[in-house]
């Protein structure tokens, strides 16, 4: 349906409007596991004891402290994250693969235009643009989640502030070096999983889309998740939480610094902290969302002017 939607229909702005929809309803269902991996993520245990020791005991503990609230904690930002996320990359990846096509609706034999229509290149790009135009919101999402109690920010306007005064405007994109690094590989995998497996039975329906998107954002996560610990302990520095949610006096130079110290006090491990809530919400979060995507974008293209 991406393809078919996209390149047959050419209402690009369903796209935009599908994958917002999309990402928005399925990030507030795994929001508790995203908050649970975020934490584990960036523990730094230095020697003391693991406050947060699996997801199980994780999760009881969040809901202990904080209430059910604490699951959600920084979910208004990662509403509006995901869907402005969402809508790009979808908007991104279609509009992307439209202009590799001549006006007869096949791809132009051409190098450039070929690769561009392959979703490995238009998925990466897509990934590319979401992640530069929704950044900040990535960074301020990540530091409420993982703040815990008690608050180090009271609100959305005391984070900014914190945050401006502390860097300046390029505080706002400390850690997007690994942020792209990751994003890039893993969306460019997850739509070329997804439309390869997809096309595998006979009928094209919401459980091929549900199978299909489940094994798409699986896979890859596996294969990126080092590189998304990094992104977040680049993210959380700076950030002085309680000393119950491990050390938070670790400071980076960039990226090869954080690989570094990461491998030096906590090995091998440490790369895959966050792994398995990570991977338990990749796989409904990415089915929810391509199923949704592919129903909302019907609808909207299945309107008697065929517009939105």
């Amino acid at each position: 349906m991406i393809e078919t939607v996209a390149e047959t229909k050419g209402e690009r702005s369903a796209q935009f409007i599908a994958g917002a929809t999309a990402g928005t309803i399925s990030r507030f269902c795994v929001a508790p596991l995203d908050v649970v991996k975020i934490r584990l993520q960036v523990q730094i245990e230095r020697g003391a004891a693991s406050k947060y020791t699996g997801v199980a005991q994780a999760l009881r503990t969040i809901v202990k402290e904080e209430g059910l609230v604490g699951l959600w904690r920084g979910n208004l930002m990662a509403e509006f994250l995901w869907a402005g996320y969402s809508a790009l990359q979808f908007g991104t990846f279609a509009t992307l693969r439209q202009l590799a096509k001549g006006e007869d609706g096949n791809v132009v034999n051409c190098p450039i235009h070929i690769l561009l229509h392959h979703p490995l290149v238009s998925g990466g790009i897509a990934g590319a643009v979401a992640t530069l135009g929704t950044y900040p919101l990535d960074l301020a999402r990540t530091r409420f989640a993982a703040q815990g109690i008690p608050k180090i920010y009271p609100n959305i306007v005391g984070l900014v502030s914190s945050m401006y005064s502390q860097a300046g405007v390029r505080g706002f994109y400390q850690g997007l070096s690994p942020t792209l690094v990751g994003v890039i590989p893993f969306i460019a995998l997850q739509f070329w999983v997804y439309e390869s497996l997809k096309q595998l039975p006979e009928n094209n329906n919401s459980l091929t889309h549900a199978v299909a998107g489940a094994f798409a954002g699986f896979l890859p996560k596996l294969v990126v998740h080092p590189v998304d610990v990094v992104k977040k302990r680049m993210q959380m520095q700076g950030v002085h939480r309680d000393v119950r949610y491990g050390s938070s006096d670790y400071t980076y130079r960039g990226v090869t610094d954080c690989v570094s110290k990461i491998a030096k006090h906590e090995g091998l491990r440490g790369f895959y902290k966050g792994l398995v809530p990570n991977v338990l919400k990749a796989a409904p979060a990415s089915a929810l969302t391509f199923v949704v995507y592919e129903k909302i974008a019907s609808i909207l293209l299945s309107t008697p002017t065929g517009k939105v």
